[in-house]
């Protein structure tokens, strides 16, 4: 996914920091989309001179948990859950082209994984995506 959005990255000046994540034992392209869009979104909806991606990963015993943090604009509370349905969209007034489905696919992969998608956020702070995986 990373790779994928090298261009978007470098022309952002985005710094991204990975810790090791465990194995995922699922499809790769699915993996790949879901990692994408959450990573576009990271990238497009930040206003930020100095963006910031952080990708860490918590091992629990029956699951392992993802999270994907940002230094963007942030997601009022009232729009967190809303934004994971399709069509859904707060940033109407930007410049930015967004469907509204993005996070609604990312919320539908993680469903056919058998996993779980949430999110907290603060307006200009940032938002943090956690994906909740099966082991």
């Amino acid at each position: 996914a990373i790779a994928n959005l090298k261009s978007l990255i470098e022309d952002n000046n985005v710094e991204i920091s990975v810790t090791d994540i465990p194995f995922i034992n699922a499809d790769k392209m699915m993996l790949t989309r879901l990692f994408q869009n959450l990573l576009e979104n990271a990238i497009k909806f930040n206003k930020n001179l100095m963006p910031k991606i952080l990708i860490n990963a918590d091992e629990k015993t029956d699951f392992n948990i993802i999270s994907i943090k940002d230094n963007g604009i942030g997601i009022a509370i009232e729009y967190q859950e809303k934004v994971l349905d399709v069509f859904e969209k707060v940033d109407t007034k930007s410049a930015n082209k967004n469907s509204g489905i993005g996070l609604a696919i990312c919320k539908k992969i993680m469903e056919t994984l058998d996993g779980e998608i949430r999110l907290e956020s603060a307006i200009n702070i940032g938002t943090t995506v956690f994906l909740k995986f099966p082991k």
